[in-house]
């Protein structure tokens, strides 16, 4: 059995899915259970906006978008019916300006993403990403609706 020379300091999950039936292949949720045994996979509360995104670039890419396209990223403010207030901010707590689509995949930045949903448009990013029922995702179509 091989022996690392030293303990990774990063933490990942891995889900692996069969791309024809969806059916899950394989789960990993730690690098090593008896060093650590929270499971990433089934224990970690994650934040659905980072994986959504993914899925609104793709779809931007099936409806006219490319890699090099530009979206501003810049403060933005959104109000909901019953007056809540939302806000998306970056990581740094920054905004990058005029950023090429694949720059802001990489910088998992929001604002741009927020701002090409709005060009794209929820019901296509629904429709591109095989959802079906957008009956979970009204408050969402509400809020990024141009």
């Amino acid at each position: 059995l091989a022996q690392l020379a030293q303990l990774p300091r990063a933490q990942a999950a891995l889900i692996a899915l069969d791309p024809e039936d969806g059916a899950v292949v394989s789960l990993v949720g730690s690098f090593d259970f008896h060093h650590n045994s929270f499971n990433r996979v089934t224990q970690a509360k994650r934040q659905p906006g980072s994986a959504f995104k993914p899925l609104v670039y793709a779809a931007a890419l099936e409806n006219g978008f490319t890699p090099a396209s530009y979206v501003t990223d810049e403060a933005l403010t959104f109000t909901d019916t019953a007056g809540n207030v939302w806000t998306p901010e970056n990581y740094y707590r920054r905004f990058y300006g005029s950023q090429p689509l694949r720059r802001g995949i990489e910088l998992s930045i929001n604002g741009m993403t927020v701002k090409l949903a709005q060009a794209v448009g929820m019901r296509t990013i629904l429709r591109s990403t095989s959802f079906g029922s957008t009956t979970s995702f009204e408050i969402l179509m509400e809020v990024m609706s141009p």
